[in-house]
């Protein structure tokens, strides 16, 4: 394979990116849900307020998560997900867990009586913690692409038919975009405290707690070293 064909798949998201361009096509119910739910919030905006540049807003955010949906969000995903395997877990306990079970697959395959359908891996110091290193990097990304995309919506809604109150004091223009951003800011970190409490090392619970904020420099470091790749034909191994 050619080397800098190799580079790219190293690059961060790149497996992700590849894997939702040969994706099959969204189902018409979701981008239907999704467009409806913008739309339902850029109707309160303009029949309250005639905001229209908000309800603009609302209306591409809808329509940006029924055509490109989920999938295209893991993009992002997957970025921080390298990027948290790559300087959150050590890469010694991945390898160490790959050799044990290499070794007892070999072993019990020499001896007739693997049954590969149901070869379950060795319960050992090394794939206990690479389990768990497994499910760690999982969970790290799921906060902010959570709140990016329910803590929005229902953010927005909600805060938009909140503002019909009266009593409430706040437009509904004010309402749906305080709710929208108050919305994700809530659900990332509510996501973000549920995912700690899972069997993890005290460690890794803390890193999840602040997994929102360090998304941040996982999608910069990825931005720098796609520019990189784009423009030099480099990438860090």
């Amino acid at each position: 394979m050619d080397p800098r064909e190799i580079q790219r798949w190293k690059l961060p998201g790149y497996a992700a990116c590849a894997a939702y361009a040969h994706g099959e096509p969204l189902p018409w119910a979701w981008a239907a849900l999704w467009f409806s739910w913008g739309l339902a919030v850029a109707g309160l905006v303009v029949w309250s307020d005639a905001a229209y540049a908000v309800a603009g807003c609302f209306v591409a955010w809808g329509t940006l998560m029924g055509c490109l949906g989920w999938r295209a969000l893991t993009v992002g995903m997957a970025v921080v997900h390298d990027w948290a395997k790559t300087h959150c877990t050590d890469p010694n306990v991945e390898m160490a867990a790959m050799g044990e079970f290499l070794d007892a697959f070999d072993s019990v395959r020499e001896q007739g009586e693997v049954d590969e359908e149901n070869w379950e891996m060795p319960d050992t110091p090394a794939q206990r913690q690479w389990t768990r290193d497994e499910l760690f990097t999982v969970s790290f990304s799921i906060p902010w692409l959570v709140g990016l995309i329910h803590g929005v919506g229902v953010g927005g809604l909600g805060g938009a038919v909140l503002a019909l109150v009266p009593s409430s004091g706040l437009s509904v223009t004010t309402g749906a975009v305080v709710g929208a951003i108050g919305g994700s800011v809530a659900v990332t970190l509510l996501v973000a405290v549920l995912t700690a409490l899972l069997p993890l090392s005290l460690r890794q619970r803390m890193l999840l707690v602040v997994s929102p904020l360090l998304a941040v420099p996982a999608l910069i470091e990825a931005a720098v070293l796609w520019w990189r790749w784009y423009a030099h034909g480099q990438s860090r191994p």
